[in-house]
């Protein structure tokens, strides 16, 4: 399961493949990217309130998706992406210019960004770094609308468990030289968890094979 899926197996669980299922369809990167917005929106939209029950599944989903983005800007080896930083950076550039300075306080930012149109730039080259940003940027927008419709009850369960299942998708598909490597520099999250599937079951003989041949 942690080999095929990213988040398809949680929208299942929660009954909003239907309606969630086309975020899910971009590339892994463009997956985190437009994941990462709309959790950012939602998240600054959402009081904080330690007494709701469902406010540990905010906290984690603020964590690992920040987690994912700086391991796609900051170790994209780790995640066997090529164009993830590239698409991150875009999408940063084009936020700023429809924010601008003024949007200083994070619930006016993500309120000015829930207000913005769903556009289809048709930006999905990487070779045109505008609209690669608008598109993305967009994408993210119209999920955290969507995702703002859910009953409170469902809405960070079903992000945070999202975000879980992406990140055993990294952890699995990243090569085991790269987890080899993070772990001689003291290990990262990432490899943590696959080693603890490796405990479990998950992570192929051969994958852990080469591991072990790495690190020697």
């Amino acid at each position: 399961m942690a080999r095929t899926y990213r988040g398809i197996k949680t929208l299942e669980r929660h009954g909003k493949l239907k309606l969630l299922e086309w975020s899910m369809k971009k590339e892994f990167d463009e997956c985190i990217i437009l994941w990462h917005i709309a959790m950012d929106i939602c998240y600054h939209k959402d009081p904080s309130n330690q007494s709701n029950q469902n406010e540990s599944k905010r906290i984690v989903s603020w964590n690992v998706s920040n987690y994912m983005i700086y391991l796609l800007t900051q170790q994209p080896s780790m995640l066997q992406i090529g164009y993830g930083k590239t698409r991150f950076e875009a999408t940063c550039t084009v936020a700023k210019k429809i924010l601008k300075v003024k949007e200083k306080l994070e619930e006016k930012r993500a309120r000015h960004l829930l207000e913005q149109k769903t556009e289809d730039s048709g930006g999905n080259s990487v070779e045109d770094d505008k609209e690669t940003g608008v598109s993305v940027l967009f994408d993210g927008c119209k999920l955290a609308r969507e995702l703002q419709k859910l009953d409170e009850r469902i809405k960070w369960p079903l992000m945070s468990e999202t975000w879980m299942e992406m990140l055993g998708y990294a952890a699995i598909h990243c090569d085991s030289y790269q987890h080899a490597r993070a772990l001689s520099r003291g290990g990262e999250l990432l490899t943590h968890l696959w080693l603890l599937m490796a405990q479990l079951g998950v992570v192929e003989e051969h994958k852990m094979q080469q591991f072990q041949s790495a690190s020697v």
